[in-house]
């Protein structure tokens, strides 16, 4: 099902992301969010013929975009189906809406790639668009607003908490927690320095290397906590171990300022298929003293 807008947020060309990208490389991603084949999901079968038409690039151009966007983890690929997956959609272009829901439901019908159908469904679990199966269907606009109703009252009930906060004093600087336990948490909470041993453990782990610079200044950004450390070099081991990244020899792992940005480590990835064992090698001598002996027939 094809849309007639697409929503992109106008704070992305002042992104780290953006400055990364030449100009011809962001007119390709801006391409690839509002061509016509664009779906509720973000997902479509990615025509080179007709892109050739209408960005007036020529194949290999094309094709050496692609392999960019891939890269820089912006996009999923299926060369097979050529089926694109634009990884970021979901965050400004998936709601909960009725009419939405069916229209999703519909386009992940017509998905071919398992791969990328497996990677739409794990986005939309997570986000809470899809749940358990059929729940969708019960989503009407008067459950809609009956939750937008719900947030509106419990909005005015925190603004409510605010203003008594603000004229009592109570609740700052830690006051009103167990003895102790502030100072817990604060050293819990600590933010990691991104010079820190805890960013040179992650650039050392990360197997594509590229750009430390801006790789810092994401790790700056995020302030990272003792708490996200973990969960951040936990993701990374999985993703180090999974299908996604040694594909084509580890060709869509992308750059370590990506993956932080896109919070990489929250993503579901199919791990590897274990190594079964190689058995150990034979000689015509070794199968004639073995039949000597009566352990192989012959």
């Amino acid at each position: 099902m094809g849309m007639t807008y697409s929503k992109i947020e106008r704070s992305f060309w002042e992104t780290d992301e953006a400055r990364e990208l030449t100009p011809e490389e962001k007119y390709f991603w801006m391409y690839l969010q509002t061509n016509a084949n664009v779906n509720t999901l973000g997902c479509y079968a990615f025509r080179m013929r007709k892109a050739v038409d209408e960005t007036g690039y020529n194949k290999d151009t094309l094709e050496k975009l692609l392999d960019i966007m891939i890269q820089r983890g912006m996009i999923l690929y299926d060369a097979t189906t050529r089926e694109v997956f634009l990884l970021h959609w979901g965050k400004t272009n998936w709601n909960r809406q009725t009419a939405t829901l069916r229209a999703m439901k519909a386009d992940l019908k017509e998905i071919r790639s398992e791969m990328i159908k497996f990677k739409i469904n794990t986005q939309l679990e997570k986000s809470g668009i899809f749940t358990k199966e059929g729940e969708n269907d019960k989503v009407s606009e008067e459950n809609d607003k009956a939750e937008n109703a719900e947030i509106s009252a419990k909005t005015a009930n925190e603004g409510n908490n605010r203003e008594q906060t603000g004229t009592n004093g109570n609740n700052q600087g830690g006051e009103g927690e167990g003895e102790g336990e502030g100072e817990k948490k604060k050293e819990k909470e600590k933010i990691l320095k991104s010079d820190s041993e805890a960013f040179a453990a992650f650039w050392e782990a990360y197997p594509n290397k590229k750009n430390k610079a801006v790789a810092v200044k994401r790790w700056d950004s995020l302030r990272v906590t003792a708490g996200l450390y973990e969960k951040i070099m936990a993701g990374l081991a999985k993703a180090k171990h999974s299908m996604e990244w040694a594909e084509r020899g580890g060709k869509y792992i992308p750059y370590p300022s990506t993956w932080l940005n896109a919070e990489g480590w929250e993503n579901e990835y199919r791990p590897l298929a274990p190594e079964r064992p190689t058995p150990p090698p034979t000689t015509p001598g070794n199968d004639a003293l073995a039949s000597r002996r009566g352990l192989v027939g012959g």
